[in-house]
């Protein structure tokens, strides 16, 4: 409807009651008084998808929109969700500037006939616009879309699509990685903030603000260690600021060297070096453009897609959790994209900061805290931190170190002399104080190093923390480079370097879902209204320079075989209960007492003279156990089934459980007879259950 008020909502509801054949743009004298039998009060123009639920209410009439993206291609963005006799469906287009226009739909089919390509009358469903052969269909597909779907185009794979490994480019060592870490001051708050938010609605003490003091980092070329950068620190109350203008220099600093660093060579071959198919008649020479060696004669589509990253990932521990935060208060001062992966609002898996610069959190890879991380390395697995320390300096900056924090509450604290008390030591977070032996520790590092200050003590637990940081990543990717020939550097978390380790090394063609009904039975239980909403959903204000805007991808695409993690979970299943059935009550019946089980483990209570012997038998006939984490001087111990997936291992390790108590789901603790045992407590603080 032609206007200059932003009342094209209106002036659409006005047409759909007034229908006219001709001129149905043009707005008349009728149409003006029409509006008097509208209720629109406290509405402000333009009309807010929020604000279509009071518009519903106020004149019993049910409203859809949908959205065009330029492609061709329509979505929904809000379905009603009050049924009244009266419907409505408004077109909303954009301009890409923050100008909306909202247009009346006469007839939604018409203007969704070509989503699919069947030429004869459609059923459509208006949530996810997936084309039904008959009314029945469309009305059995109703009862599941919703929650499975939510307010969301579906496009489905053509019948007979099949997924296979494709990223051969993430087989390619990332040439130069960088790892960093932030130090904080906490400054102590008293007040209690609202949030504004109406999804984050809740009362919130701010105890401490946490400001970035200072950062370390460390550039690390997979390649040739001359190229590797020193490492930087930076201390001052700018640091999250000199940070993104350092890594920015330094991501400049490695493109150029990549750039410059190719030499060429060529062999004859019959196989692709990269996908490694018949080459036939189309080759071309392959050579890796770091370091110039020749790897083979390769595929023309292959070596093209085979091109060495130019992106320079930044590896923090704990990035979702803590150093992005940091980081955001800065980012927006940059004119430059940024393109967030996120849990939620507040926590990113993964950032970009222009072109270069991908920020990725190693915890996403190895879930542990770094300190458990590091003792599990070898000492010739210390290649940069054994670089730069050696003898006794190497065995106490690999050793557990800490920090007070709380302490730390003004910068010009670095300069106090001695290092503080123990009692200086605590956290209130955690609600624990220092254990005397890191303390002890602590003492010895400061005396060993002969520090004055604790910019001196600051200086060298940064520096350590992105060192170890960097060896642990290394080892890592190293370790991965040779099991799967895949760098975790190119990917942002576990569950996406996993999938194409499965690919990879399977070689398998994973046949996609096609058929909508079969979608839905797949993903009934396990996608319940995540995503029912429309596509802006919500926004939230960083600073003056920064704006997150949660918004809804605006067509799901199925581009990945979802019935594969319910079919695993059902093997799961399968394995656990044959063992339990066919295993345990088989051999001990009513003596045998199952005290708790989760997808992957089971605890019984056993009424036998030794379960040891029993159990030795039971492998013999069934060959179900791993006793490779037994003592290895324990009589039952065996390399035989290690790490052989659908075996079980004793998780007390030979030593008999005495006591056990179990609460509910994931609580529960066992004492073992030597003093050992375990607990598990979901939701409590780690401070809590230690003090358990």
């Amino acid at each position: 409807m032609k206007n200059n008020e932003n009342l094209c909502f209106l002036w659409s509801h006005v047409r759909h009651l007034n229908p006219k054949a001709r001129r149905a743009t043009t707005i008349t004298q009728k149409d003006r008084e029409f509006i008097t039998n509208l209720d629109y009060d406290g509405i402000d123009f333009p009309v807010k998808i929020s604000d279509i639920d009071k518009i519903e209410r106020k004149n019993s009439i049910s409203i859809s929109v949908f959205g065009y993206n330029g492609k061709k291609q329509f979505y929904p963005i809000r379905n009603s969700k009050t049924k009244y006799e009266d419907h409505m469906e408004l077109l909303l287009l954009g301009d890409g500037e923050g100008n909306n226009h909202y247009v009346l739909i006469k007839d939604v089919n018409r203007m969704l006939f070509r989503v699919s390509k069947y030429t004869h009358k459609k059923h459509l469903c208006l949530h996810c616009l997936h084309s039904c052969v008959s009314e029945e269909v469309l009305e059995k597909h109703k009862e599941t879309c919703l929650e499975v779907n939510g307010t969301q185009a579906v496009k489905l794979p053509k019948e007979g699509t099949k997924i296979k490994f494709k990223n051969h480019r993430n087989s390619m060592p990332v040439p130069f990685v960088i790892y960093a870490d932030f130090e904080s001051i906490l400054v102590p708050e008293e007040r209690k903030v609202e949030s504004e938010s109406v999804e984050d609605k809740s009362s919130t003490d701010l105890y401490q603000t946490h400001k970035a003091c200072s950062f370390g980092l460390k550039t690390v070329c997979h390649y040739d260690d001359k190229y590797s950068g020193e490492f930087k620190s930076y201390v001052g109350e700018d640091a999250a600021l000199v940070f993104l203008k350092t890594v920015l220099k330094e991501s400049f600093r490695c493109r150029e060297m990549v750039n410059n660093i190719f030499k060429k060579k060529m062999v004859i071959t019959r196989n692709c070096s990269i996908c490694g198919n018949d080459l036939g008649e189309d080759r071309v020479r392959d050579h890796d453009h770091v370091t110039g060696m020749y790897r083979g004669a390769a595929h023309n589509i292959c070596n093209l897609k085979y091109r060495i990253t130019w992106k320079v990932p930044v590896v923090f521990h704990n990035l979702r959790g803590y150093d992005s935060h940091l980081i955001m208060q800065e980012i927006g001062k940059f004119k430059m994209d940024v393109n967030v992966i996120p849990n939620n609002m507040e926590k990113y898996i993964s950032f970009s900061l222009g072109k270069n610069l991908v920020f990725i959190d190693s915890i996403q890879f190895m879930a542990s805290s770094l300190e458990a991380l590091v003792s599990n390395l070898s000492p010739e697995d210390f290649r940069i931190v054994g670089k730069r320390w050696k003898g006794e300096d190497f065995n106490l900056v690999t050793q557990k170190g800490v920090f007070p924090y709380e302490f730390l509450d003004n910068i010009s604290k670095l300069d106090t002399e001695g290092l503080p008390s123990r009692d200086k030591f605590y956290s209130s977070l955690y609600e624990s104080e220092v254990k005397e032996e890191d303390y002890k520790r602590a003492q010895k590092v400061w005396d060993h190093f002969k520090m004055k200050t604790m910019r001196d003590y600051h200086d060298l637990y940064l520096e350590t923390d992105v060192l170890l940081l960097a060896d642990v990543f290394e080892n890592f990717r190293r370790t991965c480079l040779e099991s799967y020939e895949l760098d975790p550097a190119h990917y942002v978390s576990a569950p996406s370097l996993s999938w194409d380790a499965f690919l990879k090394r399977s070689n398998e063609e994973i046949e996609l879902v096609s058929d909508m009904d079969m979608f839905q039975f797949f993903e009934k239980d396990d996608l319940l209204k995540l995503t029912a909403s429309q596509c802006f959903q919500s926004h939230r204000i960083m600073n003056e320079n920064l704006v997150v805007v949660k918004r809804m991808k605006e067509v799901l695409t199925l581009n990945k075989p979802c019935y594969v993690g319910m079919s695993i979970l059902d093997l799961s299943k399968t394995l656990m209960y044959d063992f339990h059935y066919n295993t345990i009550k088989k051999e001990y019946g009513n003596n045998s007492r199952l005290l708790f089980t989760d997808t992957d483990s089971l605890m019984y209570e056993l009424k036998t003279d030794d379960v040891y012997e029993d159990f030795k038998r039971i492998g013999e006939e069934q060959d179900c156990w791993n006793n490779s984490d037994y003592p290895k001087d324990s009589p039952y111990y065996s390399t035989h089934n290690k790490k052989v997936i659908g075996r079980f291992k004793d998780e007390a390790e030979g030593v008999p459980i005495i006591e056990f108590v179990g609460l509910r789901s994931k609580m529960y603790s066992y004492v073992k007879e030597n003093g050992g045992g375990g607990m598990t407590a979901k939701g409590v603080k780690n401070s809590r259950i230690i003090e358990l």
